[in-house]
């Protein structure tokens, strides 16, 4: 089957991923690595790592290390395909649901656990 080729605007979630560090109170220059995969990749990497046989919407990897004037934060993948799945179960667009999931790894590796996102990732989500 061919894949169809999405367009993903990168230079708003870009935008957004900055605005969340900034509101998150994060002052140091940081690298931070957002690759989007399809479910495949992302399957392999949650079976490698995870010990999970199955694909998800997102996967992150602190990385948390200092080199000179920056601190890599980590890598954020995202599944394209879980992403368009998930925004059509919710009625919502990829746009959206790709926001949201970017959002979601940005707050793992700033060390939230999942009860205490949901409200920072309605708010972010809101400021859309």
């Amino acid at each position: 089957m061919e894949k169809k080729e999405i367009k993903i605007e990168e230079d708003k979630l870009k935008a957004l991923a900055l605005r969340v560090l900034k509101e998150e109170k994060v002052t140091q220059s940081i690298e931070l690595d957002v690759t989007f995969v399809d479910d495949t990749y992302i399957k392999d990497l949650n079976k490698k790592y995870k010990k999970r046989e199955y694909p998800t919407d997102v996967l992150c990897f602190e990385i948390s290390t200092e080199v000179p004037k920056k601190t890599l934060l980590g890598d954020i993948y995202i599944s394209v395909e879980r992403a368009k799945e998930q925004a059509k179960e919710i009625g919502d667009n990829l746009d959206r649901e790709l926001a949201r999931l970017l959002i979601h790894g940005i707050l793992h590796l700033l060390g939230y656990e999942h009860k205490d996102m949901g409200t920072k990732e309605d708010y972010y989500l809101s400021t859309l």
